[in-house]
C-alpha cells in the first residue's frame, strides 16, 4: 500500500477482497495505517452501495489478533 491519498484502486472493494483472499499461507500489508484508515471504499450490497471505512476495520482486526506490527518492532524498523 504505498499510496496514503485517496485513490481509486485503493477505495474498490472488488480488489481488496482479491488481494486478501488470494493469500495462501501469509499476508502482508505494509502502509501508512492514518492514511488507510481514513479511506472511503464502497461496498454493493443487496440494499445498494454502502461507504466504509474498509481498511480501519481491517487493521482493527488486525490488531486485535495481536498480528499487527510497528515499524520499530521489524528489523531495521525507523521510529
Amino acid at each position: 500500500m504505498v499510496r496514503t491519498e485517496q485513490c481509486d484502486w485503493l477505495s474498490e472493494y472488488r480488489r481488496i477482497n482479491v488481494a486478501i483472499s488470494r493469500a495462501r499461507r501469509l499476508l502482508i500489508i505494509v502502509g501508512n495505517e492514518y492514511g488507510l484508515s481514513n479511506i472511503d471504499v464502497t461496498i454493493e450490497t443487496s440494499d445498494g452501495p454502502v461507504t466504509k471505512k474498509a481498511y480501519r476495520e481491517i487493521i482493527k482486526k488486525v490488531s486485535e489478533s495481536g498480528c499487527r506490527l510497528d515499524s520499530s518492532e521489524i528489523i531495521g524498523g525507523v521510529m
